[in-house]
């Protein structure tokens, strides 16, 4: 789960300056994954998946083995970076891989990024712009796509319901300070009536 908002840093092959329509927060709202491709990634050889940008709800369907996790695990390294645990990413027999994550503003490509994976040497993460420009630092752009903020769907299922409410207050940029302060304060009125209540009938018993 991603909150996605616009970036226009420097490129690594400018032509001219980028005009940003609208304001920031418009155009963070209407950026979605409109594509992605998977290659030679963990048990998948090939997946290319074309979203429609309109929509609000992706399933993800198939029998066991048939790479459901793989295309998790897959975009969530693209967007995220490699997690500790995967610790070959290539899938088997194959040298290298990579999983391409296309990001528009309904149907106009607006970003495109580009995680590839090799066997001999370390991964790489490349972002371009919708003029196919590549960004100079293309992780620090993704995490300034992203707001900094990206959920492990794996993860994120196995956690206790409160860690998993911080998760999501976290990636809408909720405070829920305020809201907990209420709580504990209602609990501890609620303590207190409970103990008067308790006072009352002991003495009138």
């Amino acid at each position: 789960m991603y909150r996605l908002r616009p970036h226009s840093p420097q490129r690594t092959n400018p032509t001219q300056p980028r005009a940003i329509g609208g304001t920031d927060k418009q155009m963070a709202d209407n950026l979605k994954i409109i594509g992605i491709q998977v290659k030679n990634f963990k048990r998948i050889e090939l997946m290319e998946v074309e979203i429609d940008p309109n929509g609000s709800l992706i399933t993800i369907g198939g029998e066991n083995a048939e790479g459901k996790s793989s295309f998790l695990d897959a975009l969530f390294c693209a967007l995220s970076g490699i997690p500790r645990s995967l610790t070959n990413p290539v899938r088997e027999g194959e040298e290298s891989a990579h999983i391409k994550v296309t990001i528009g503003n309904g149907q106009e490509v607006k970003y495109r990024v580009l995680r590839s994976f090799s066997k001999d040497s370390p991964p790489t993460i490349r972002v371009y712009d919708e003029n196919n420009a590549q960004f100079n630092n293309g992780s620090e752009v993704l995490k300034d796509i992203l707001g900094g903020i990206g959920i492990d769907p794996v993860a994120f299922l196995s956690k206790q319901p409160i860690e998993q409410r911080d998760d999501l207050a976290k990636l809408v940029g909720l405070n829920l300070e305020t809201f907990d302060a209420q709580i504990d304060a209602a609990r501890a009125e609620e303590k207190q009536h409970e103990q008067y209540q308790k006072t009352l009938e002991a003495r009138t018993s």
